[in-house]
């Protein structure tokens, strides 16, 4: 099976596929930033498959079975300013891999699959036109479509994190359903290092202003056992001082601002987590919500015996479904922080586009076109 990525990022999808050890070749993959190319052939050792770069100007692409594709999603994503799927936006370029199956059809040379990712707000009533003006696109092109949000939290991965999938097939008689939610048997506390450096840590004049001013919700958080998310315990009831329970991380994220606003701010020990919302404070039990790739000016934070730390770039890389070996890779190329932040929170968790492979080649009656 031939596969080509666009907007590749570190290759989750590829990733995906190795997982499940089914017979695949990426023949080409487009990214423009030269951190995460570095990163992708490193974790992939692949050094050879050509990187198209620049999809603006790509005129058209390799005949290939899978085309796996999520444009940025800064103008859709609640945290962006909701532009949309417009030209001259960064969800925009959207627009030109349309362009490109265009260019499929004339060439009479359509993908049996399409994969989209995006964030779930696409389905927000701001965007949801725009999202099925994109299903009629296909449509017309003879693809079936089949969308739903999924959650990394139930595909073992303790991140609440929401993303859109939309496979498309070419055949408008194929049926496909989504692969089911699994129990999720793994806490965040499971993914964190044993020894953290010190540079993690908030100092100790933060840490004792954020327990004078919370101490009480603290206490009342020490008598509970099992909480995913407490809610926010600023008057305003803003997102940048939330406590998070040790279950489920938040959405880590990509973009900065305020002491956890990538990584969240965890309460390890007593209280142990992590999330990506500025000033929030997560505990180790429970889950983490989602990284995003802004997480690298201020990862979300862990309260640790009284003492709160950011998430490292090692336990994001794990809470987006790499292993350690793949962040050994990247990290030995001598990636900062910043990057390995933002590379995690730009990415897709593993688990899930694996969940949907295996369900579409492994088990799922596909038609004519079943690979195996």
């Amino acid at each position: 099976m031939k596969v080509i990525e666009l907007f590749a990022g570190i290759g989750s999808p590829r990733k995906a596929l190795e997982k499940l050890n089914i017979h695949h070749k990426v023949i080409a993959f487009s990214e423009i930033d030269r951190f995460a190319i570095d990163s992708y052939r490193a974790i992939h050792n692949d050094f050879l498959t050509p990187n198209l770069g620049d999809i603006e100007k790509i005129k058209e692409l390799p005949e290939t079975d899978l085309l796996i594709y999520g444009s940025p999603c800064q103008d859709i994503s609640i945290a962006g300013k909701h532009q949309g799927i417009q030209e001259g936006t960064r969800s925009g370029l959207l627009l030109e891999v349309l362009r490109l199956l265009e260019n499929y059809k004339e060439r009479k040379k359509l993908p049996k699959y399409l994969l989209l990712e995006n964030v779930a707000n696409i389905l927000s009533k701001n965007h949801r036109w725009e999202f099925q003006n994109y299903l009629v696109f296909l449509e017309k092109l003879g693809y079936k479509n089949f969308y739903k949000v999924l959650n990394a939290l139930n595909y073992e991965i303790p991140q609440n994190r929401e993303r859109l999938f939309c496979l498309s097939i070419l055949d408008d008689k194929v049926k496909y359903n989504f692969p089911g939610p699994k129990k999720l048997n793994i806490l965040l506390k499971d993914l964190l290092e044993k020894e953290v450096d010190e540079k993690y840590f908030i100092n100790e004049e933060k840490t004792k202003a954020f327990i004078e001013k919370y101490k009480d919700k603290i206490l009342e958080i020490e008598n509970l056992e099992k909480v995913n998310l407490i809610g926010s315990l600023s008057e305003k009831n803003s997102q940048g001082e939330r406590i998070y329970m040790p279950d489920v991380s938040v959405t880590l994220s990509s973009q900065g601002g305020g002491l956890g606003a990538k990584t969240g701010l965890y309460l390890v020990g007593l209280l142990d987590g992590h999330g990506v919302q500025r000033g929030r404070i997560y505990s180790p039990s429970g889950t983490i919500g989602s990284l995003t790739s802004t997480d690298y000016k201020d990862p979300p934070k862990i309260f640790t015996d009284y003492r709160i730390r950011r998430l490292t770039p090692h336990e994001c890389f794990r809470l987006m479904g790499f292993t350690d070996n793949d962040f050994d890779k990247v990290k030995a190329l001598g990636m900062s922080d910043t990057q390995l932040y933002k590379q995690a929170g730009n990415s897709i968790v593993v688990n899930v586009p694996e969940a949907i492979f295996k369900s579409l080649f492994l088990e799922e009656e596909i038609g004519e076109y079943k690979l195996f």
